[in-house]
Parts: structure tokens; sequence; C-alpha cells
């Protein structure tokens, strides 16, 4: 059974276990993903340490970053996102809340 972690308007967070979750997000004029044909999939991978993880790709060759290092509005969440080879959207996030 998955248990709710997050819950807004736009955005659904379980966890599968200790340390795996998914998320199902609403499309939006305002998100950063929108489905297409191309890669309607967003992979998140949550970490303590998100400026070091981008200090680490930022220079990296064939990684084009999507979003810099930012702290979003509407979540309390410290992320930046990259585009993989295949054409997917990888974001890099950490909650910034206690845990």
């Amino acid at each position: 059974q998955l248990e709710a972690t997050y819950d807004d308007v736009w955005v659904k967070i379980y966890k599968l276990n200790d340390g795996a979750f998914i998320g199902v997000v609403k499309d939006s004029d305002g998100g950063f993903h929108h489905p297409n044909k191309e890669s309607s999939v967003m992979v998140s991978i949550v970490s303590k340490g998100v400026d070091d993880w981008y200090g680490a790709i930022k220079n990296a060759k064939n990684v084009k970053i999507e979003k810099e290092v930012y702290n979003n509005k509407s979540a309390p969440i410290r992320a930046f996102l990259i585009r993989d080879p295949g054409g997917y959207t990888v974001e890099f996030f950490e909650w910034m809340i206690s845990e």
C-alpha cells in the first residue's frame, strides 16, 4: 500500500519504501514538464546534497542543464533539472523541511 507523504493541488507524492517515493504531477500552465509523445516521464532523485550534485554535474560533458538550482516557490524543495540522453527530464531535489 502506498503511503501519501506530500499532497498539494498539483502534486501527490507516495512512499514506496524507506528509500523510494513516486510522485504524480498534474499538467498545468505553470508546470515544468508536460506530457508529450517523446518523454512524458520525469525522474526525481531526492538527496540532501542538491548543491553538491549540481557542482558535480554542471560541467560534465553531454549533460544539458534544463533549470539551474532554485528554491521552489510552491513546494518546500531546492532543485535543479537536467535532460538525459533519452530526452527525459531528471530532477534532483532536497526537501527544505525537517524530516
